[in-house]
């Protein structure tokens, strides 16, 4: 059984990441708080475990997304997630503007506006975008 991971589905996924820290909180520091909140990333990761069981394939593309869309890819075109770590955990950071950037970007995806690779997962084993 193959799974194909579209643009629909990552936008999907930005918005429960966004849906997420509205509903628990947002925090910085730390992935996940004993109290229930996220930071940006593991808002992601909470969201993939609700919409596809955790199947870490699904979030190459929403990190991809929103790491394209705030100008944190490699020269490589490769998403550079610690740089999402750094601006979640930065001082004047705010739950708002967090949630915003999530909600824009699945709006971007969803609206073809932001161009993210499409994958054929395979369950049971690692998926690689298509070249």
């Amino acid at each position: 059984m193959t799974l194909e991971v579209t643009p629909e589905t990552t936008a999907d996924v930005l918005e429960e990441a966004a849906d997420i820290l509205e509903t628990l909180g947002w925090c910085q520091g730390a992935s996940r708080l004993p109290t229930g909140e996220r930071c940006l990333t593991g808002a992601i990761d909470e969201a993939i475990q609700r919409f596809h069981r955790g199947r870490i394939s699904h979030a190459v593309p929403a990190v991809y997304a929103i790491c394209r869309r705030m100008g944190y890819l490699r020269s490589s075109g490769e998403a550079r997630a610690e740089k999402l770590i750094m601006w979640n955990d930065a001082n004047d950071r705010t739950q708002a503007e967090v949630v915003d950037e999530l909600k824009l970007t699945a709006k971007d995806v969803r609206n073809g506006d932001l161009p993210v690779p499409v994958l054929l997962v395979d369950p049971m084993v690692w998926a690689f975008p298509l070249q």
